[in-house]
């Protein structure tokens, strides 16, 4: 059943070759999990610091690199990074076309325009790109004939 090892001593480990190294069984390949096909928000920046991240951008008035929102919003670039694939993705920011930066959509500039105004409804005006994002259409109907608790929208995101 097992196989027989040959040992022998060699002068120098290195000069043994494969054939002479005992035989490792193999295993079955591990099925690998599916990786997701859609962009989420991260979890290691909170709700708030996100629309801050989302601010600054529209602060910077251009094509804004980490570094300059990262400045704006006092955070380390790389912290920064954690939140723009979501954003590009629901196309609340935009790769610019020189390649060199992000840019806000409009969207985002109503949203820090009004944000001076009035912090408390200032988000509305994120709706109507964000009505268009995949989580929106996987969600609204289900809105629509009832409410669902957090873990209901989470297993329907999922899904």
């Amino acid at each position: 059943m097992s196989e027989a090892v040959k040992l022998r001593v060699a002068d120098d480990a290195t000069q043994q070759t494969a054939s002479e190294q005992p035989k490792q069984p193999q295993q079955p390949a591990k099925p690998q999990a599916g990786k997701p096909n859609k962009v989420f928000p991260t979890v290691r920046i909170s709700f708030s610091k996100q629309l801050d991240i989302l601010r600054a951008y529209a602060a910077a008035g251009r094509a804004a690199t980490l570094k300059d929102v990262a400045d704006i919003v006092q955070m380390a670039p790389q912290t920064v990074s954690l939140a723009n694939p979501f954003f590009v993705d629901v196309r609340l920011l935009q790769r610019s076309s020189e390649g060199a930066g992000l840019a806000a959509s409009p969207e985002v500039l109503e949203y820090q325009h009004a944000y001076e105004w009035d912090k408390d409804t200032a988000a509305y005006k994120l709706a109507p790109v964000l009505s268009k994002a995949w989580f929106w259409e996987a969600l609204q109907t289900r809105l629509a004939f009832d409410k669902l608790t957090e873990d209901q929208a989470i297993t329907i995101l999922a899904e």
